[in-house]
């Protein structure tokens, strides 16, 4: 948590430059002009100072803004065998915490402290959308709000994306090795910026900056492009720059013959209409210190089969990474068009492409929209190579004439799995062969609670798992029973692979109950899936494959030493004093019941450790900080 002292200077830069400019240096906005406030920001000059003390100082009572999308990253000392040993400063270098915040800021903290070195205001946030938070332009005055209670003065949605780092190398034949952070704006808006955070510097290193205007009622409706991005080739590509709600990935690749150097991939984003145009349909292979597009993947450039559709780019990537030779080879990500897309990354940038192995669609034929990370895995004896996802609901910014909610909602959810290895001629799903009709259908037994309807039951547990092309297990649909019903239940995380057993959570939101007023989608049960993976039977015993937590949202899982990990929200104060029998070694290890564990299945003859409530853990910063 950052120290709160309100009596210090908060260190706060940007990148003075204006769009279009090269120059990569920084500036503390305290010291900035009146005049150069105006040129940037749209803010009078008369106003300039009242409204940079506002950003250095709507702080003070509450450090950290939202984080909600927002990503963080910790920088550490390089690990051994890392190039970045070669450079002192890097080597010796002190755990940094870089976070951005909905309010447009990304600050870098120390790790072991919490003091915080500086923040910065990336320039597509700081030149194009920063005004707002606090100059009404119809009475051409700053609102009045303290920036802490103030809903009109407090900023938004400004950085909601997700961050991801790298140790890169920047030139030809994997030289200079630098440790770059690339952060998205999320729903901020469409764009992009990159920090070389290499050495622990007292001020931030700026590279480069992104923003497609051409979506979100800017005043150019073009193209933005700050620092080491000016003048660099394919950028035009980024016309069709979504909502960046994806993580980029980076990846060792090779550029050309005898160019090795690192690239990062990234999914186009979230269209503000909802994929009815093209934006967001395109995915990037970007230069790290430069923002150069290497490669676009469009509709008609790079995807394949020929004649598909290519959806938004909205989910994370998985990268298979071979640890003997070092080398990440191939990479799996899907979109909003059902796809799930693959690409060889073996071969020089200028080979690769993007394929759709399988395209998930429901019974009538409609593309689902997946977005959600899949999960890669080998099974079986024969260690097949198997892939596994599920399909979910996507909340959108802003609301539609009818002023609701935008979303991507799909009439049906899927858990789907297939197998990548060629095991004979009709073993493994291939572009002439997408149809969902070709896995086997599996089917969940779990009764549900009375307001939720039958238990849905149909399609066949028990297969060759050796002959088939993978399983799929529809989720339940939108159902009414007499006053009483539910929006169609969706994945909440991605599937996990964890000793031989495939975890997947979903949601079933209830839509209306009896003597409620209002609908409210956050209300509900969630369920927790355990497959065995190469045939969709139920792994909870007895073939059960999921069982229920009332009123509760699960939000994230992970695993560790025999142990399954379960992050939840409770929905109601009643909610979690009761969790499925089958979980007997169920233990929370909050306080407030926000995270719960379990002896994970199949895990062998050991025996899961136990974990004590009394362990300590790390406080949400809310809880500290608010006043």
């Amino acid at each position: 948590v950052p120290s709160v002292n309100s009596n210090a200077r908060y260190d706060v830069y940007t990148a003075p430059q204006a769009k279009g400019n090269s120059g990569t240096s920084v500036q503390r906005i305290d010291t900035l002009t009146n005049a150069a406030v105006e040129n940037l920001t749209g803010v009078p000059a008369a106003l300039a100072q009242d409204f940079t003390t506002w950003l250095r100082e709507y702080n003070k009572h509450q450090i950290l803004g939202d984080m909600e999308s927002s990503g963080m990253q910790v920088v550490e000392k390089p690990v051994v065998g890392s190039p970045l040993l070669s450079n002192p400063l890097a080597a010796d270098r002190d755990q940094v915490l870089y976070v951005q915040t909905n309010r447009g800021v990304l600050h870098a903290i120390n790790y072991a402290n919490g003091s915080e070195r500086w923040a910065f205001f990336p320039p597509n946030v700081f030149q194009t959308r920063l005004k707002a938070t606090k100059y009404d332009a119809i009475t051409s005055a700053l609102y009045s709000g303290d920036g802490v209670n103030t809903v009109a003065s407090i900023a938004y949605n400004l950085l909601d994306g997700p961050m991801t780092k790298g140790e890169v190398s920047l030139t030809y034949n994997a030289s200079n090795y630098r440790t770059i952070i690339l952060g998205n704006m999320g729903f901020g808006g469409n764009g992009l910026y990159a920090m070389d955070v290499t050495e622990p510097a007292a001020t931030p290193t700026f590279l480069w900056a992104v923003d497609n205007d051409r979506y979100d009622g800017g005043p150019s409706s073009e193209i933005g492009l700050w620092g080491n991005s000016v003048g660099m080739a394919g950028t035009s590509a980024y016309s069709q720059l979504g909502l960046t709600i994806a993580p980029g990935v980076f990846l060792q690749a090779d550029v050309s013959a005898g160019d090795k150097r690192n690239v990062i991939f990234l999914p186009g984003g979230l269209g503000q209409n909802l994929g009815s145009d093209d934006q967001g349909k395109a995915f990037y292979v970007i230069a790290p210190s430069t923002g150069e597009v290497l490669k676009a993947f469009t509709q008609s450039n790079g995807f394949e089969p020929v004649g598909a559709s290519l959806g938004m780019g909205i989910a994370p990537v998985t990268v298979r990474h071979v640890k003997d030779s070092n080398r990440d080879i191939e990479l799996f990500t899907t979109d909003s068009a059902g796809n799930v897309l693959y690409c060889d990354t073996t071969q020089d940038v200028s080979s690769w492409t993007l394929k759709s192995v399988f395209q998930l669609k429901n019974s009538g034929g409609v593309p689902v929209s997946i977005p959600k990370a899949v999960s890669l895995g080998t099974v079986g004896a024969t260690k097949q190579m198997w892939v596994f996802g599920g399909s979910a609901r996507l909340d959108a910014p802003g609301k539609d004439a009818d002023e609701n909610q935008k979303e991507i909602v799909n009439a049906q959810n899927y858990i789907f799995s297939f197998n990548l290895t060629k095991t004979s001629a009709d073993a493994v799903l291939t572009i002439a062969d997408p149809d969902m009709k070709q896995l086997k259908y599996a089917r969940d037994v779990t009764t549900l609670l009375p307001p939720f309807g039958d238990t849905l039951v149909s399609g066949d547990n028990e297969f060759n798992s050796t002959a088939i092309k993978g399983w799929y297990l529809p989720l339940r649909p939108q159902q009414a029973v007499a006053d009483i019903g539910t929006l169609p239940e969706y994945v909440t995380t991605s599937p996990y692979l964890y000793s031989g057993v495939l975890y997947v959570t979903t949601f079933i939101p209830r839509v209306k109950m009896t003597n409620d007023y209002d609908i409210c989608r956050d209300l509900g049960h969630s369920k927790l899936y355990a497959f065995d993976p190469l045939r969709g039977r139920g792994e909870w015993g007895n073939g059960v494959q999921s069982v229920i937590i009332k009123d509760a949202k699960i939000t994230g899982m992970t695993a560790m030493n025999g142990r399954m990990y379960v992050a939840i929200k409770a929905l109601k104060p009643t909610a979690l004093e009761e969790l499925p029998s089958q979980m007997s070694t169920n233990t929370f290890i909050f306080p407030d019941k926000t995270m719960f564990s379990f002896g994970a299945l199949k895990y062998g003859e050991f025996v899961p450790p136990t974990v004590s409530v009394d362990v300590p853990y790390v406080q949400y910063w809310r809880d500290i900080v608010n006043p």
